[in-house]
């Protein structure tokens, strides 16, 4: 009895062990430079040089593609990444291949635009960060202040990226508008 009760405690802390292993070998993504880089992160070196395949899908229906030529530790897009990532890379201990739990990365949200400085003082200048990108359609042509209660106080097109700040002290909404309609909405806060 003793002795298949030592066997039965020695057999269940190897696999307690083996799980516990087979767990830290699981790739972990790392999101950085504001999700325009995507690294496996690989501190003790335990996966083989070179053999990283990364896999993306724009959304969570769609099947996972093999993202071709890319078997580095990081992926690179200078414009941002859009979609669900993993990544599987083979472990130097065992040969075995492990995959890493998928990330959503969108760094079109990065891009909208927004109002600076917030706070800011009465009357004086704000400028729209982001009015425009590489996307032509993401450029602001017309900026709306409301007061809390809904109120339109002012509505002006945008010639470059400055517009006056309201000249009462307190919370404004700052609606900007882009040029293919679709629009951004902050709240401020007016000194």
């Amino acid at each position: 009895m003793r002795r298949s009760l030592f066997l039965f405690i020695l057999t269940c802390s190897f696999s307690v062990n083996l799980l516990a292993q087979t767990a830290s070998l699981k790739p972990v993504i790392l999101v950085r430079w504001t999700g325009r880089v995507l690294i496996c992160n690989d501190p003790a070196g335990i996966y083989q040089p070179n053999s990283f395949q990364w896999y993306s899908k724009a959304k969570p229906a769609d099947q996972f593609m093999l993202i071709a030529g890319e078997n580095t530790q990081y992926l690179t897009n200078a414009n941002g990444f859009n979609g669900i990532f993993k990544v599987s890379a083979v472990a130097k201990a065992d040969g075995a291949r492990y995959e890493s739990d998928t990330v959503a990365v969108y760094t079109d949200v990065i891009s909208n635009p927004f109002v600076a400085p917030n706070p800011v003082a009465a009357g004086s200048a704000m400028t729209i960060a982001n009015a425009m990108t590489g996307d032509a359609g993401n450029s602001v042509v017309q900026v709306q202040i409301y007061s809390l209660s809904g109120a339109m106080l002012s509505s002006e097109q945008v010639n470059g990226n400055q517009i006056e700040a309201p000249k009462q002290s307190g919370y404004y909404l700052v609606k900007m508008i882009k040029s293919n309609g679709e629009f951004v909405t902050q709240r401020i806060v007016v000194k």
